[in-house]
């Protein structure tokens, strides 16, 4: 693959990730979506903490559960708040006239609204999200499923960084790409640390061509919200579906920036939402991993060292407490026959 070696600006030597002194004034946020599934929840906040390599870190969980879950949630809490985690649980009905009415001007929101009962039944997700961003002291917040680990460090390289916070509504920083990635296009510029390229250039594909996702991509604090507070949204996938539509139509968020290798994978060990029912995952009960979790075990992935798919569903994991290893095979589950909206990206 013949990348491209000059971009928009070369790196400046002073501004390399060795720079810690500068690098420490940026403060992270990040901020992880959980539905019944506190172990896998459990095994991303482990590489986050192992990974992610910022001295001015915050993490936040906004999650949900049914039934026996909320013990798992309860287990994980125990573990991790004693560590500065922070937990924010989905509860209550999101109030019409403050949080739903103002956004219903937008013709978009509006379509929705009228279009989808789960948009009208909402929770109180919108207005908890964006109240955490709003008392964020982070200059940089990214979002993060319970299915996506990190698998390598990520510097987070000041540089990239910089650029952001100097045109917050035209950059942002994704730690999903990759020269790794096979769809990786030609137009992809490298820099000394990181990637650099256009997500709306006509040649690139895939997650490439997505300036908002909620896998792994930061943005500037202030500019995220005013994004995502003008749009109408109940749960991560609308979330992203609907504020990638509005940020296509404003033609925001252009300027893409990654590792040079990407530093985030999806482990797609089941299904816990079927708004999108192509997406293919793993059949692992999750009533059985949290029966595992809340008897003590722990995820353990056993990762290629090297892949060209932003994406894997492994053929087994491995739950893990003291010197037992119970392994667990893990099968494709095939495409499931749920009656869904027929409007999953809106634009």
């Amino acid at each position: 693959m013949n990348l491209k070696t000059s971009c928009l600006r070369m790196v400046d030597p002073g501004m390399t990730a060795d720079n810690n002194e500068t690098k420490a004034r940026f403060a992270f946020h990040i901020i992880l979506f959980s539905f019944n599934r506190a172990m896998q929840c459990e095994s991303v906040l482990r590489s986050i903490r192992l990974h992610v390599k910022s001295k001015n870190l915050t993490i936040s969980v906004v999650w949900r559960a049914t039934g026996s879950h909320q013990e798992g949630y309860a287990l994980l809490r125990q573990l991790y708040e004693p560590d500065g985690v922070r937990f924010y649980e989905q509860a209550g009905r999101v109030g019409f006239l403050r949080h739903v009415l103002p956004c219903l001007w937008r013709p978009r929101n509006l379509y929705h609204w009228v279009k989808f009962d789960f948009i009208r039944q909402a929770d109180n997700f919108k207005p908890l999200l964006e109240q955490i961003i709003r008392d964020s002291a982070a200059d940089f917040v990214s979002f993060n499923t319970d299915d996506n680990i990190y698998y390598r460090d990520e510097s987070l390289p000041e540089f990239a960084f910089r650029q952001v916070r100097e045109d917050p509504y035209s950059a942002s920083y994704r730690v999903r790409q990759g020269i790794n990635l096979a769809d990786c296009s030609s137009n992809v510029c490298r820099e000394l640390e990181f990637l650099h390229w256009d997500y709306y250039d006509p040649t690139v594909q895939s997650s490439w061509a997505y300036p908002f996702s909620v896998d792994g991509q930061f943005y500037e604090r202030s500019a995220l919200l005013s994004v995502i507070h003008r749009v109408l949204y109940h749960n991560p996938v609308t979330l992203e579906s609907y504020s990638l539509g509005y940020v296509r139509h404003q033609r925001l968020f252009r300027c893409g920036y990654s590792p040079i290798y990407s530093s985030m994978m999806a482990v797609s060990l089941n299904k816990v939402s079927f708004i999108v029912p192509q997406n293919t995952r793993g059949n692992l009960s999750i009533g059985k991993l949290n029966e595992l979790f809340l008897a003590g075990y722990v995820l353990e992935y056993d990762l290629p060292e090297q892949f060209a798919a932003r994406e894997l569903i492994p053929k087994q994991v491995t739950a893990v407490r003291g010197n037992e290893r119970l392994v667990i095979p893990v099968l494709t589950d095939p495409v499931p026959n749920h009656p869904v909206p027929s409007e999953t990206k809106a634009e």
